[in-house]
């Protein structure tokens, strides 16, 4: 790369500081350069993990800060947990299979779907298998193995051998981290592996997250958007987030 283009992605860098997204238009105004010109400035800055690209433009791309332990984070957005957990169950018919991972705002969609009848559902969360231990019209399978403390969760060998001889109709999961470019990222933990096996088993996936944990990229991926069939979310995401998901072809459901 030239000295010249190489500044002027520091430039544009600068530029994008305090702004949410930038489009072609405002980059050729800026800086006088072509539509093809800032095209690849703009793909070299996805590349470097600055901005997502979307359609017309990019979004400014952040880093996830560090995940506090689930207990800490049951605290956070409370109401829109709730909202999506309630939208979540009601997508849920009698008679289905279902996983459901780890995390806040699954155990959300645990607490709504106590009410359901004739329903199977695999966990390898401790606040779901809590919650829904003693519901008489759910039937709960739970995952054995290693359990990670800080999240709640089951995970490693064991658990995975038991998910290669399961299929269910929908698995239900929470996201650390969304973003056009990475897909679906998380921290780096010992469960990496455990995440990956629960996405394979389903016939649809269903990823629920609160507006916080959109355009923003965590250490570790887990799977493309194009792995995931679905996102329930809050009314807080951004327009230009939910648009470039949605054209990423994931339906988003806004709870």
């Amino acid at each position: 790369m030239s000295r010249t283009s190489s500044d002027r992605l520091t430039d544009i860098q600068k530029f994008l500081e305090g702004r949410r997204s930038v489009t072609f238009a405002e980059i050729r105004a800026e800086f006088g350069v072509s539509t093809a010109t800032a095209r690849r400035d703009l793909d070299a800055l996805e590349a470097r993990g600055k901005v997502q690209r979307i359609r017309g433009g990019a979004i400014v791309a952040e880093t996830a800060p560090p995940q506090l332990p689930i207990l800490e984070r049951s605290r956070d957005q409370v109401e829109e947990k709730a909202a999506i957990g309630a939208a979540t169950a009601a997508l849920i018919r009698d008679g289905e299979s279902v996983f459901l991972g780890g995390g806040t705002t699954v155990h959300e969609v645990a607490r709504c779907l106590a009410n359901h009848s004739r329903i199977t559902i695999f966990s390898n969360s401790l606040q779901v298998i809590n919650t829904l231990a003693m519901v008489g019209k759910v039937h709960l399978v739970i995952l054995g193995g290693v359990i990670r403390v800080d999240e709640a969760t089951v995970y490693g060998h064991f658990a995975e051998m038991m998910l290669s001889g399961i299929h269910v109709d929908k698995v239900i999961l929470g996201a650390r981290s969304i973003s056009i470019s990475n897909g679906i990222t998380n921290d780096l933990g010992p469960d990496i592996s455990t995440e990956r096996a629960i996405l394979q088993i389903g016939r649809e996936v269903i990823v629920v997250a609160d507006h916080t944990k959109f355009n923003r990229i965590s250490t570790v991926n887990i799977c493309p958007l194009s792995r995931i069939h679905r996102i329930i979310t809050d009314t807080g995401i951004a327009p230009v987030d939910r648009l470039a998901i949605e054209e990423a072809g994931v339906e988003v459901v806004v709870a």
